[in-house]
């Protein structure tokens, strides 16, 4: 071998432990993120499981109604399920040899685990805001009932939830406890809510329940006003859109 055989000999050799040495940085800062991001996703799950903790005794102390509790416990344990799953199969790439596809298999299972926790954090914000927003609308202090009926209008005018709380609202034993600017606060905000959050059944419940608050005025039980006829009259009309959809 002559010294230029050599030489090009040497050159292929420190360019092949060279890219030898790449692919083990790339492994290895690959796996150092995969693991970082697994721990970052725990910490999440175990915080949404601490919310979800949180938010079971609140709707025990709220007395809400049990299939609504049913729910929306059931679609936040279904969020937290998926998350954990994907963790699980995270968990279980990490444990095998490092080689391309684990690694490419990693960061799609990261990823969806943190659509998942995503999910699961705007399914317990939901559940944890909305029961105490929808009571709001019935306080005594004007400013409290004003601001929890734009955050309602504003932020869960699409959420089928809010729909169901606050025709709840309307109903008996819960609609003798509203008072007159209560009332008309709820109607009001179902009156400015999206089509997407109604179902037929909840469209029935609000139509019975304007039924029974007419009633009660004309048997005088519980008059109202001619601003609670007002709103009334106009959820009526958007009820019988809904029909028509």
């Amino acid at each position: 071998m002559n010294e230029k055989e050599f030489t090009q000999l040497a050159n292929t050799s420190r360019r092949a432990a060279a890219l030898t040495l790449l692919g083990v940085v790339i492994i290895v800062g690959s796996l150092l993120y995969a693991t970082a991001n697994l721990y970052r996703s725990q910490e999440q799950l175990e915080e949404n499981r601490v919310r979800l903790e949180q938010y079971t005794v609140r709707l025990s102390e709220m007395e809400i109604a049990e299939k609504e509790k049913t729910v929306v416990l059931r679609s936040l344990n279904e969020r937290i399920a998926q998350a954990q799953e994907r963790l699980d199969r995270i968990k279980n790439e990490l444990e095998k040899a490092p080689s391309a596809d684990a690694f490419a298999s990693i960061g799609n299972e990261v990823q969806q685990l943190e659509k998942s926790i995503a999910a699961a954090d705007i399914d317990t914000r939901i559940a944890l805001e909305l029961p105490g927003l929808i009571e709001k609308m019935n306080n005594v202090a004007k400013s409290e009932r004003t601001s929890a009926v734009q955050q309602l209008v504003t932020n869960y005018k699409t959420e089928p939830l809010a729909v169901e709380q606050a025709v709840t609202m309307l109903e008996l034993p819960k609609l003798d406890d509203l008072s007159a600017q209560g009332r008309i606060n709820v109607l009001y905000f179902l009156r400015h809510t999206e089509s997407s959050a109604w179902n037929p059944h909840s469209v029935l419940r609000a139509k019975s329940a304007i039924d029974t608050i007419q009633k009660r005025d004309e048997s005088k039980v519980a008059q109202i006003g001619p601003q609670t006829q007002k709103e009334l009259e106009e959820l009526s009309a958007y009820l019988n859109q809904l029909d028509q959809l």
